[in-house]
């Protein structure tokens, strides 16, 4: 016990030691470092001032875990870090991470980076930079670099103020160069009108005076405004004697929010004055997602002036789809001014590109070019009063035109498309586009084509005169000015949810307007219902399978000895219809006879669960019903059986296609008999044969019903005759069971019904039948576990009909009494 006691005073005595010199390794110093020094996890500078100074001699700070800098001083500047006359160079460990926090009552300022040092300035850690103003003196900045720095780790900064002075995350001024290698992320909040801006614009991150920015990782930029006197933006190059370079990458995301004045997504300017020519660029080689939200006009995603480029493209002003990037840009596009010229190149690529803009040039030589590649899509708003680009190439890139606003491209190249929308059709069935505005298309590259459609699904293509005036109402809304030639096309009506294709090609008239010639139609019954069509048969094949040999339902029932029974089955399967669906069930049912003589009187109910897969969609069929039959067992071997079976059905769906989402529920209900004749022939040695035969008449009830999307829907009943022809050959072992195969010709005699659709005056339908021939065969066994009890089962495959069950199984057990 004494021994035991010693080691657990041990123990405390080494863990008291360990806890002591981990509480020492935590140093905290309270005075500008102006030293090399080693930073340690847990150390931290708290000072009023500077918190690491090198501008008495060249520094070198390591950093081993994450250590923090702290200064604060509520009426005066204060600097996370100083490097400034001499180099710099903060190292680390692989867990290096320094936390910087400057809240200054003047000017608050993370890592400030003079001109005056003699090398680039290598900060290798990661880095979370907190900035916080108490003033509205000189401003808040999370990076202020004059020099040349490089940093290594990942960056995240956040700039707070409740004043009116100037704020960044990252502002680069004096020729310098800055690198960044690792990730960054930034967001400022500034809940004042900013009203003392040094360059008459704040940006998260800007470069100016001939610098240049590179970001070489994935860069996320928000910033939340209250200005109404100074414009906010994202990103910023401008006032320069020599060129200003901003370039990303990898992905870049830029969200700009000014709840009280102009918000600016990229900003780009060559010169304050817009009076010499000289250049601001600012580049984005990679996915690019900006969206900007101001309170007013004037707000936009990109503004390219004075001699200026902004550059979306992953090699220089390249249009080519191996150049281009993916990305969402939200908010107006513009190059030049009334004063001035500026460039703006977009190269966007995929169908998860979206530009949603207006693009404008101010003048006759700015430049705004739109490369548009494998469904990118350009969406102007008609919130500038249209767009005019000086380029537009396309290579199956998408134009969506939804407003009044004009299109005006000077020159097409490619091949794309142009859709249009419309708010509706008028009471003649004709397209209503006097809401939507014209394309207008100066020049075309030689081979140049485009293909017009129109976004609305309740086009009338069922009519061909009206079709025709459709299909001319949408190429009346653009024009080709050369008219040389070189641009051709195609104008289509995409099928809609219950009106077809129709298409014809795109010509121009003498005054330059499009029109439509060599009207060709599509399939009258489109992709909605067709599946439409094919989830109905899952339920009417569905309960045609639930009909089954008086084997699968009861097995040998001359194997059972009482005068009563109860029984229970299961089946599960699939069956498909020519690829087209594919549907699995599971199917109970539980029942109850009695013997009079030789016929057994007895009732069931069952319940069937259908999941359907199919190409536009999926869907779910239920049944539930009651049975009632009359079995006779003659001498010899003969035997009937007679099932009269109602059930409720119900069905719901979900179409997806290129018209809409399509969700429809009905229930039917369901009637069918049965009556089934057979011999078993005894052979020898214990095997036997039993040829039969099966007639089954079904009806289901007729429907209407409504789906979400508006089509009203009306089925007319359904008849159906299936008569069966087949045998059975198996064995007999001493009265224990059997085992047997089984193979039967099928054929379903009427099995059709028309079904009939309208949808906002639209009229369509549909007939569906499901009258067919086909094969089955199986195996099965009968087996007696005891004098009152037996277990059957069988498994089953058809083929040669449109129809087929590529498996099913079926197993069911009966408990005789008297």
């Amino acid at each position: 016990m004494k021994k035991e006691m010693k080691y657990k005073v041990l123990l405390c005595l080494l863990a008291g030691s360990v806890l002591s010199a981990n509480t020492a390794l935590a140093a905290e110093y309270t005075e500008t470092i102006k030293d090399d020094i080693t930073l340690h996890s847990g150390d931290i500078v708290s000072v009023d001032d500077i918190g690491i100074n090198n501008s008495d001699k060249e520094l070198t700070v390591t950093v081993n875990g994450e250590a923090s800098i702290h200064a604060e001083n509520m009426s005066g500047d204060v600097t996370g870090i100083n490097i400034e006359n001499n180099s710099m160079l903060i190292n680390g460990n692989d867990t290096a991470k320094l936390n910087i926090t400057a809240a200054g009552g003047e000017k608050a300022i993370g890592i400030d980076i003079s001109p005056q040092i003699p090398n680039e300035a290598i900060i290798n850690p990661d880095l979370k930079i907190n900035v916080n103003s108490f003033s509205y003196y000189d401003g808040a900045f999370g990076i202020y670099a004059g020099g040349n720095a490089i940093f290594n780790g990942d960056v995240n900064i956040e700039v707070n103020s409740d004043y009116e002075n100037e704020v960044a995350a990252i502002n680069l001024t004096g020729g310098n160069k800055v690198e960044f290698n690792g990730n960054v992320e930034a967001v400022i909040n500034s809940t004042k009108d900013i009203t003392k801006p040094r360059m008459g614009i704040v940006a998260a991150i800007n470069t100016s005076y001939g610098s240049e920015a590179i970001f070489n990782k994935a860069v996320d930029l928000t910033f939340n405004a209250n200005s109404n006197t100074s414009p906010v933006a994202g990103v910023s190059s401008i006032i320069s004697s020599s060129e200003n370079i901003a370039t990303f990458n990898d992905e870049t995301k830029i969200t700009v929010n000014n709840q009280s004045g102009m918000a600016i997504g990229v900003f780009c300017s060559g010169a304050a004055t817009f009076d010499y020519d000289v250049n601001a660029i600012v580049n984005f080689r990679d996915n690019v997602y900006i969206d900007t939200n101001g309170a007013e006009t004037g707000s936009v995603a990109i503004l390219a002036q004075a001699d200026s480029i902004v550059d979306i493209s992953k090699a220089e002003l390249s249009n080519t789809a191996e150049n281009a990037v993916h990305g969402v840009i939200k908010g107006d596009i513009q190059a030049g001014t009334d004063k001035d010229k500026g460039l703006v190149n977009l190269n966007f690529t995929g169908d998860d590109s979206l530009i949603e803009s207006d693009i404008k040039i101010a003048n006759n030589d700015a430049v705004a070019d739109l490369a548009l590649h494998n469904g990118a899509v350009w969406k102007p708003t008609g919130l500038a009063g249209g767009s005019l680009l000086t380029n537009l190439s396309m290579n199956e890139g998408v134009v969506e035109q939804t407003n009044a606003g004009t299109i005006a491209i000077r020159n097409y190249s490619g091949n794309g498309d142009i859709n249009f929308s419309a708010a509706n059709t008028d009471t003649d069935g004709i397209l209503n586009l006097a809401n939507t505005g014209d394309v207008i298309i100066g020049d075309a590259r030689k081979g140049s084509s485009v293909n017009l459609g129109i976004i609305n699904n309740n086009v009338n293509t069922l009519d061909i005169e009206k079709t025709e005036e459709n299909l001319n109402a949408i190429a009346n809304k653009i024009f080709y000015d050369a008219n040389d030639g070189n641009l051709d096309g195609k104008v289509t009506v995409k099928e809609g949810l219950i009106t077809p294709e129709a298409s014809g090609d795109l010509r121009f008239d003498a005054n330059s307007q499009g029109y439509v010639a060599n009207i060709t139609g599509g399939n009258r019954v489109t992709k909605t219902m067709d599946a439409m069509k094919h989830i109905a048969e899952t339920a009417i094949v569905a309960w045609r399978q639930e009909d089954s040999t008086l084997s699968q339902r009861l097995g040998d029932l001359r194997e059972s000895d009482g005068g009563q029974g109860i029984w229970v089955r299961m089946s599960r399967g699939e069956f498909n219809y020519d690829s087209q669906y594919e549907n699995q069930y599971n199917f109970f049912q539980l029942g109850y006879d009695w013997a009079r003589g030789n016929w057994h009187y007895g009732a069931a109910v069952s319940h069937n669960d259908g999941e359907t897969t199919y190409a536009q969609g999926m869907g779910e069929n239920r049944s539930t019903s009651l049975s009632l039959y009359g079995t006779w067992l003659g001498r010899n071997g003969h035997y009937a059986d007679i099932v009269l079976k109602q059930g409720r059905l119900s069905n719901d769906f979900d179409i997806y296609t290129e018209a809409g989402h399509t969700h429809g529920d009905y229930d039917m209900w369901g009637t069918s008999l049965s009556g089934e004749y057979g011999r078993k022939i005894d052979l020898k040695d214990g095997w036997y044969v039993t040829p039969q035969a099966q007639m089954t008449l079904m009806r289901i009830g007729g429907e209407d019903f409504t789906t979400n999307n508006g089509i009203h829907v009306r089925q007319d009943s359904l008849e159906s005759a299936v008569g069966r022809v087949g045998f059975e050959v198996g064995k007999a072992f001493d009265k224990k069971g059997s085992i047997y195969a089984k193979a039967s010709l099928l054929h379903d005699f009427a099995g059709s019904a028309d079904t009939y659709l309208s949808l906002k005056g639209l009229s369509n339908s549909y007939s569906q039948d499901i009258g067919d021939t086909w094969w089955e065969a199986g195996l099965g066994f009968n087996y007696k576990v005891n004098d009152s009890s037996y277990l059957y089962a069988d498994v089953v495959k058809t083929f040669g009909g449109d129809v087929e069950t590529p498996w099913q199984w079926n197993v069911g057990m009966r408990w005789a009494f008297v």
